[in-house]
């Protein structure tokens, strides 16, 4: 039995496609916690004084367990759903690969929605110390958005650029905790001061990402593409999207003259052999998934 907790002192209000993450974070920033593992704790039950207690096990980026949604309603005094569409979870009906359904869990409301399993789609998805960001962004208000998760999703709509993934002072890799911060987790530099490539008048590299994004993020095709593309499903047109993406060549040192890029880039973008794991830098997911759609 779980000892609801009491409602924090301090409360925000989630920023526009804020992660979960990002706003807890800030919620434990807001509320003078020396560190985000004492919300983590506050969540999770490990902070209850009684003996013999079992706290939550969960994860906080995505939640599989609808106890940890009613605690951080409770703690922040948000509603459930918009929590949950703060999450990986947003993600699941596109990930799913057809004709497979996605898995479900139940909110406190009762509501059932979509839910990504503990693992198994995650490729797409960008590990969290691998992160990407639009410097912009974070000059109007530090924050990690939802929609810079995925590997397919590379440029910034609002500021017509393509997402950094790297500090612009000791040029090291960032993580979602860094990019809140707008500090890189190495040297300290101000994440703020990177340059973004613009894309503003690149017209089909634009078109492309709106069209991902209005996948990812709204499970819709735009309506002035509809009449483009096959009448299927965001799904079943991302499947074949991957598609066509996995069948250009990876392993070979060599330019493949048919791929997109940007004027402002001098040259054309080379592929080269890719340890497993490693993660699309955001020019190389832009020109890949531009060449795909």
């Amino acid at each position: 039995m779980q000892t609801a907790p009491q409602p924090l002192l301090v409360r925000l209000t989630m920023l526009p496609e804020e992660s979960l993450f990002s706003f807890l974070v800030r919620l434990s920033q807001s509320n003078s916690y020396t560190s985000p593992k004492v919300m983590w704790d506050l969540i999770l039950g490990k902070l209850d004084p009684r003996k013999h207690h079992q706290y939550v096990k969960d994860r906080l980026d995505f939640p599989l367990k609808t106890e940890t949604y009613n605690r951080i309603a409770t703690l922040a005094m948000a509603d459930s759903l918009m929590l949950y569409k703060s999450t990986y979870h947003r993600f699941a009906l596109i990930l799913a690969p057809p004709p497979r359904s996605a898995n479900h869990m139940v909110l406190p409301d009762g509501t059932r929605v979509p839910c990504l399993s503990n693992g198994h789609e995650l490729p797409q998805i960008r590990p969290s110390s691998v992160s990407q960001f639009c410097p912009k962004c974070l000059q109007q208000n530090p924050h990690f958005q939802l929609n810079w998760v995925p590997v397919a999703l590379s440029a910034c709509l609002s500021h017509e650029c393509l997402l950094v993934d790297q500090c612009p002072n000791c040029h090291e890799q960032v993580s979602q905790y860094a990019i809140i911060t707008a500090q890189c987790n190495k040297c300290k530099g101000d994440l703020t001061n990177a340059e973004a490539t613009s894309i503003a008048n690149d017209e089909i590299g634009l078109r492309a990402q709106r069209i991902l994004h209005s996948w990812f993020m709204e499970y819709v095709t735009p309506e002035c593409e509809v009449p483009k593309l096959p009448l299927q499903s965001p799904a079943v047109l991302y499947r074949i999207i991957e598609g066509i993406q996995n069948s250009i060549e990876f392993e070979k040192r060599e330019k493949w003259f048919y791929l997109h890029s940007l004027p402002s880039y001098p040259e054309k973008l080379i592929l080269p052999s890719r340890k497993e794991g490693q993660v699309l830098t955001p020019y190389e997911s832009y020109c890949i998934y531009c060449n795909s759609l």
